[in-house]
């Protein structure tokens, strides 16, 4: 992992316009000090005021030349030490203080970004949404934040986090209001770091403790979400499949009242990249697909071959 120059006060996406920043700034500046400069050999005739005038303004561009290459570093380190000395120096957006902003929501929008320094409990959900697969659902979590309580939170960092997983769960430590999530996410924050899954003194807890009592997935962290179901039968979806990327059409949409848990929220569909051969290929075909796992495409992206399963999987559909 590369070193971060201003440890950690300027949001990861950011860094590289801080230095180039840094430098224009410098350049221009210094350009400026030299054009004034050039100003006093260049004019002769002009008052006293103007020839004295220009020296110093030109002593005063090297200084900000200087003030951005050699302090500029020191000041975005320090921050917010000298939070409006920065802000003066250098836009506010370039700063990590933790809080969601709308490049979070762009970036939540369309999956790509390079994450910030610390998850906290107040950028929890964009931090942890981002790794939802489908774009629309990402879209959704975000516009509807309000519906997502800790549990649900906690859910999809187990279900698509990996690496910052423990990092999530100590967030919603912080963010809970209540005792038993409290205590239930540091008993799986313990469990991640010694076994990396939910162990079955946790388990026990959970199903001991959890005030819903019989209205309760089985397990922890695997709770229904508030999804929308936005694809109908007959829709080409993308989904992922390891690294590849697979097509497949929707047969039938979830039953939201036979919802139990977050594994209950799927789509019945075909894969269009299997050879459909005997009486059964429709089962043999056939695949679940989570509603956060999917996004709709259209035919131009399907090979010969998926155009000519789509149209015998229609039929028979």
């Amino acid at each position: 992992m590369k070193k971060d120059p201003f440890n950690g006060k300027i949001r990861p996406q950011y860094i590289g316009d801080a230095m180039f920043a840094i430098g224009l700034a410098t350049f221009l500046w210094f350009a400026l000090g030299i054009g004034f400069l050039l100003m006093v050999v260049l004019t002769h005739n002009q008052p006293l005021g103007v020839l004295i005038g220009f020296p110093i303004a030109s002593a005063f561009s090297f200084a900000f030349a200087l003030l951005y290459l050699i302090f500029g570093p020191r000041i975005i380190r320090s921050y917010p030490k000298h939070k409006r000395i920065a802000h003066l120096m250098f836009k506010e957006y370039l700063f990590e203080d933790g809080t969601v902003r709308e490049d979070d929501i762009l970036a939540l929008m369309i999956g790509k970004r390079e994450f910030s320094k610390d998850i906290t409990a107040n950028n929890v959900l964009v931090e942890t949404a981002i790794y939802v697969p489908s774009k629309r659902i990402r879209q959704f979590i975000y516009e509807h934040r309000d519906q997502y309580n800790v549990l649900h939170i906690a859910t999809i960092a187990e279900e698509y986090m990996k690496t910052r997983k423990i990092e999530a769960f100590k967030a919603l430590i912080d963010m809970s209001n209540s005792q038993f999530e409290k205590e239930l996410l540091q008993m799986a924050v313990m469990d991640f770091e010694k076994k990396k899954r939910i162990s079955n003194e946790t388990l026990q807890f959970y199903l001991d403790n959890d005030p819903r009592k019989n209205q309760k997935p089985n397990v922890p962290f695997c709770e229904v979400l508030p999804l929308p179901i936005f694809l109908k039968k007959g829709d080409i979806v993308r989904y992922k499949d390891g690294r590849k990327t697979r097509h497949a059409i929707i047969g039938e949409i979830p039953d939201e009242k036979k919802y139990i848990d977050f594994s209950d929220q799927v789509y019945l569909a075909y894969a269009l990249d299997k050879t459909l051969d005997g009486d059964n290929f429709l089962f043999d075909a056939h695949l679940h697909l989570h509603i956060c796992d999917v996004n709709k495409t259209v035919s131009s992206k399907l090979t010969q071959q998926e155009l000519d399963n789509l149209e015998k999987i229609k039929k028979a559909l």
